[in-house]
């Protein structure tokens, strides 16, 4: 299992991870020029994304979503409320092909058992998830605030640990 940061800030949120023949595209913030220069410098061919997983559907984790769909032809995953969000907020992201999956939900992309749980975060339905794939475990947290008891009890146990935490209720 392997997972490269393309970006994470407010300016945008795009990681890959790998395993085994499986690519899943995590967040889609980035615009398409930055996400498809920053797949080609990692050596990541853009056809073998098989998947975007989208935590929440803020801008800087679902903003390029409209632009990179013109190039990729794979599922987006994410919760309905997400998926509902992201629909509005351009009519291309309503030819997606949209995977629903429920937070507290178990699912396959590929060779990746995916679990998706609530994490604190001002948006429809946010998630993290815990990524299972060849005896290795990994927790992806973003925008996290505050680790509440669900997040510390889903990642406990994790052989690795994705945070990135620049939400700030004070600033807001």
């Amino acid at each position: 299992m392997e997972l490269i940061v393309l970006g994470s800030g407010s300016s945008g949120n795009t990681s890959i991870l790998r395993c085994g023949e499986t690519a899943v595209m995590i967040d889609a913030g980035l615009g398409p020029r930055k996400t498809l220069a920053r797949l080609d410098a990692a050596g990541i061919p853009l056809e073998s994304i098989t998947a975007i997983l989208l935590t929440h559907e803020h801008g800087d984790h679902a903003g390029g979503l409209p632009s990179l769909l013109r190039h990729l032809n794979c599922p987006v995953y994410a919760t309905r409320l997400t998926a509902e969000e992201v629909r509005g907020q351009d009519p291309r992201n309503a030819a997606a092909s949209w995977q629903i999956f429920s937070s507290g939900s178990t699912f396959c992309i590929g060779s990746a058992e995916v679990t998706a749980f609530s994490v604190p975060h001002d948006a429809a339905d946010p998630v993290g998830f815990t990524i299972r794939a060849n005896g290795t475990s990994l927790g992806i947290l973003t925008d996290l605030g505050h680790a509440n008891h669900s997040v510390v009890h889903h990642v406990t146990g994790v052989n690795c640990l994705f945070v990135e935490a620049n939400h700030d209720e004070d600033l807001l």
